[in-house]
């Protein structure tokens, strides 16, 4: 996995009282946040493929992620919360699609990607 995401990330984007409501509703022996942290993390590197983005940007967009999806555990997202997740994902699929113009990979002529088909010009 090449996406990195702590805790410490997440706590730049909800409360810290979010993340202990989230742990105590959980059965014991198991700890849902690291679990969406990781999914989180498979998820960025899912769509970034072979390309290459800075990682402090796959960090954050993992983070917008993964902060959505632990307050959806709680059913309290905020509207700051949900936009976020939205630009991620609309981000990832730029740079999936190779239209994102940090991101380098695919056949050099940036239309070709992880997943992506050739487009006919």
């Amino acid at each position: 996995m090449k996406t990195l995401l702590t805790e410490s990330d997440l706590l730049a984007a909800m409360p810290a009282r979010q993340l202990a409501d989230i742990r105590a509703q959980a059965p014991a022996g198991e700890d849902p946040v690291v679990v969406v942290m990781v999914q989180a993390c498979a998820t960025v590197d899912g769509y970034v493929g072979s390309r290459e983005i800075p990682a402090a940007l796959a960090s954050k967009l993992a983070r917008d992620l993964a902060v959505y999806d632990l307050a959806k555990l709680l059913d309290k997202p905020t509207d700051a919360q949900k936009t976020a997740y939205e630009n991620a994902l609309k981000a990832l699929d730029d740079v999936r699609s190779g239209r994102f113009a940090g991101s380098s990979g695919g056949d050099g002529a940036g239309n070709m990607g992880w997943g992506s088909n050739r487009k006919i010009r």
